[in-house]
């Protein structure tokens, strides 16, 4: 049996504030995203970890009427929160099509230009979430020393004491009769 391991979740706008990404916003959600993903399907669906971001350049999508709308709508019933999408390859700006439909689904959408590759984006994030995790370690690992230094320096009762007042509770001690 494969174990599951999730990072912590980050918020859009986090994202879209790291100035070395230089990502240019168009919708705004500040949704919270788990993963982001790449993946130049036309339907990737079945592929996507949810909740995520999805960056793409668009390279299977054609300014075909209504193809930027049903991916959309594609993109946000498989679970991803924002559409990052990447300009001066294939397509020189984000589609209007594609920027009505995101907002009109509340999915966040912001423009990748050509100069920011997306595996920077990829690490950034997963960089972010790797230092929230040793944070998370570091209080952990603080909180056992202290429980170990309270029944080493003052005995069993005294860290049930520590224990209950950690979780803002209290506790009687009952003898055995």
């Amino acid at each position: 049996m494969m174990n599951e391991f999730s990072f912590p979740p980050l918020g859009l706008r986090w994202l879209l504030s790291q100035r070395s990404l230089r990502l240019i916003p168009i919708n705004h959600a500040d949704q919270q995203f788990s993963t982001i993903q790449n993946l130049e399907l036309a339907d990737p669906s079945d592929y996507i970890q949810s909740p995520s971001v999805m960056l793409t350049l668009g390279l299977s999508l054609t300014n075909q009427s209504g193809q930027f709308r049903d991916y959309a709508q594609r993109m946000a019933k498989a679970g991803v929160v924002a559409i990052g999408f990447g300009t001066g390859m294939k397509h020189d700006e984000v589609p209007v099509e594609l920027v009505h439909a995101t907002a009109e689904l509340g999915l966040g959408l912001f423009e990748i230009p050509k100069e920011i590759s997306f595996i920077s984006i990829t690490t950034t994030a997963q960089a972010e979430q790797v230092r929230q995790l040793n944070a998370q370690k570091e209080a952990i690992d603080k909180e056992i020393s202290a429980l170990s230094r309270e029944a080493q320096e003052r005995g069993l009762e005294a860290l049930v004491e520590y224990c209950a007042s950690l979780c803002g509770g209290g506790f009687r001690w009952k003898s055995k009769c």
